[in-house]
């Protein structure tokens, strides 16, 4: 039988004589001062997000602030349909077998991924505005 947690019914893990729930840190020991408790349970999980591909679009956004300034995205009429146009030839690019953009030295999937971002903020940004 599972032993599950009794604040959230996940799955506890024994660490040394101790039941610990992974989600919300609730501990069996009789001493609940040896082990720190967080609610984490619904949350949303940051750690999952590819940290060196994560990296390799931070190099991209760096490098467009140095060129442009910071946020400058932002301010480019037509956005959608030219950041739409800029995945295209940088997703094209890396599929016909260049990996590194010429102008930056950095990856084109980083340089895809910047305008998927700036697309997706935008489109989040009027629906926050619509609200």
């Amino acid at each position: 039988m599972k032993n599950l947690c009794p604040e959230c019914q996940t799955q506890m893990h024994p660490t040394e004589g101790c039941d610990i729930c992974p989600n919300c840190g609730w501990s069996s020991c009789d001493n609940q001062e040896v082990i720190g408790r967080k609610a984490d349970l619904g949350k949303l999980r940051y750690d999952l997000i590819p940290p060196m591909a994560l990296h390799e679009t931070v190099k991209v956004l760096t490098f467009g602030s140095k060129k442009y300034s910071d946020d400058n995205w932002k301010k480019v009429p037509e956005l959608k349909k030219r950041y739409y146009a800029a995945v295209q030839r940088h997703l094209w690019a890396w599929f016909r077998g260049e990996d590194l953009d010429q102008e930056t030295g950095y990856h084109h999937l980083a340089h895809a991924q910047c305008c998927i971002m700036f697309i997706l903020e935008f489109i989040k940004m009027e629906e926050a505005n619509d609200k």
